[in-house]
């Protein structure tokens, strides 16, 4: 018996090794691609110019003026001239001044639109002398600072504006605030004098006891940040 015809021949199938190489070669190239991209990705992140919103700051302070009327304030010594005839003039006159702040920092092009209210949070006022075209009690408002500034009451001249037909809150002014220089803040500021006027040849007692009290506040800010 012949022995060779026990022995089976191995089986050899002529696909197994291209298969394994593709297969190898295929593993190597998603992973060599897989480190490239990866690795692409942060560089890119890195070095690519992203917009993002500016960072700016805006802020406020308002601030009040109070006056309060004294019966010494009230009571009037009528004033004389160098010839001891009385004067038809002011003898004394009392007053108070506040500001508002308005400040922005923050990049270059940071800008905001307001507006610029003056409001009443004390007593009424009414003229003593109803006949009298003089105005016993007013005030002015102005602002300062870069951009536009536009005042619509009184003037920082000293061009005083009646309380006698003022509202709850008016309307003073409006303004534009902007950064020009990025890292840099830039400020408004809003300013209210108000001036009682005791007249040497007006009964005034019966603003006596009154507290005239106004705040000058910064309202509606539209701004592009």
């Amino acid at each position: 018996m012949d022995n060779n015809q026990n022995i089976k021949p191995k089986y050899k199938n002529p696909f197994v090794v291209p298969v394994l190489s593709i297969t190898i070669l295929f593993i190597v190239t998603i992973t060599v691609s897989y480190g490239y991209f990866t690795t692409s990705s942060s560089v890119n992140t890195a070095t690519h110019n992203i917009t993002l919103p500016r960072r700016c700051e805006w802020s406020i302070t308002n601030g009040s003026a109070s006056l309060t009327m004294t019966r010494s304030q009230m009571v009037a010594e009528p004033a004389f001239g160098a010839t001891g005839a009385p004067l038809n003039t002011v003898s004394e006159a009392y007053g108070t001044t506040t500001t508002s702040y308005i400040r922005l920092n923050g990049e270059k092009g940071c800008s905001c639109d307001y507006n610029v209210y003056l409001s009443r949070d004390g007593a009424i006022y009414s003229k003593s002398d109803e006949t009298d075209s003089r105005d016993e009690f007013g005030y002015y408002v102005y602002g300062s600072g870069v951009g536009s500034i536009s005042p619509t009451e009184g003037s920082g001249g000293g061009s005083y504006h009646s309380f006698a037909n003022f509202g709850g809150g008016q309307l003073v002014g409006s303004g534009t605030i902007t950064v020009a220089t990025s890292g840099t803040q830039v400020t408004h500021v809003w300013t209210f004098h108000q001036l009682f006027r005791r007249f040497s040849d007006m009964n005034q007692i019966q603003q006596q006891g009154k507290v005239f009290k106004y705040t000058l506040r910064v309202l509606n800010p539209s701004c592009n940040f």
